[in-house]
């Protein structure tokens, strides 16, 4: 069994006994707790408005709104390759945008805003940054479905392909999870990744093919973006609800996910148990 402060061997133990199996096991012998955690981090966020938790839903949909109205009246914009209108080319994009960011951002933040859970011996801290992702999982399953609704309102019916989103959308949460683990161990120690984060997670929506599509790119430069794990996030959601398109459609972009998925799955989880025991130090 691996212990903090061990000298190196054998592959670290074998990244310390299969990090990620140990973590999965911890999440699932205290489901409950995540639970908890879950419902408490959504209604604590809001407990101060007269709205409560509504505004979880309501205020996405404000910001789809704003993107709504820029980007279609404001910038005039128009949909590639399909009379769908735009603006619900760009929801597809925009709605797995804002539930993987603030997954993120939360997931970030999650053990420097329990230090009392840190400090407590039996307490298994890497829970916490499980909690923010399954909040974001809640909120944007409700704006699955009213987008869904959306789509079927304008002529868009759900076909076999839709399926595919219990593909993505599990996917997207696992890659915000594996990353947040790494953000999470890292901002305890420097809390300027926190702030870094933010920074981070703007410059990389533009990047993204959110308000605009891979199909308005040359030929190498569609390639070349493919390289962003998200690209492929994106895309699989507007194969699946407009374009009727498997996600196998974006190769480099699958790869690119998958790859980033397996080194974080494999890298996340062993980084956050390794330097755990040093939280309760620099707190």
């Amino acid at each position: 069994m691996y212990k903090s402060g061990s000298s190196p061997n054998c592959l670290e133990d074998l990244w310390m006994n299969v990090a990620l199996t140990r973590t999965l096991s911890t999440i699932w012998s205290y489901r409950v707790v995540v639970g908890r955690l879950s419902i408490r981090s959504l209604k604590n966020r809001y407990s101060a408005t007269a709205g409560g938790i509504a505004w979880a839903i309501a205020l996405p949909l404000m910001n789809l709104f704003v993107f709504w109205f820029v980007f279609s009246y404001g910038l005039r914009l128009s949909a590639a390759n399909t009379d769908v209108p735009y603006f619900l080319v760009l929801f597809c994009g925009l709605i797995p945008w804002m539930a993987f960011a603030d997954a993120l951002n939360n997931a970030t933040n999650s053990v420097f805003e329990h230090q009392y859970l840190v400090k407590k011996i039996a307490f298994p801290i890497e829970i916490l940054p499980v909690a923010p992702i399954i909040s974001a999982a809640i909120v944007h399953a409700c704006m699955l479905v009213f987008l869904v609704m959306l789509l079927m309102f304008y002529g868009v019916w759900p076909t076999f392909y839709t399926l595919y989103l219990f593909l993505a959308f599990p996917a997207m949460m696992v890659f915000a999870l594996c990353l947040g683990w790494v953000l999470a161990a890292l901002n305890v120690f420097q809390r300027d990744v926190g702030q870094l984060v933010g920074v981070i997670i703007s410059l990389w929506f533009w990047m993204t093919p959110i308000v605009w599509e891979l199909s308005m790119l040359s030929p190498n430069l569609r390639t070349l973006m493919q390289l962003n794990p998200m690209v492929f996030v994106v895309e699989t959601y507007r194969g699946a609800l407009i374009y009727g398109q498997p996600p196998w459609e974006w190769s480099a972009a699958a790869m690119a996910f998958g790859v980033s998925v397996g080194l974080l799955a494999l890298l996340g989880p062993g980084i956050f148990l390794r330097l755990k025991s040093h939280f309760a130090d620099v707190m």
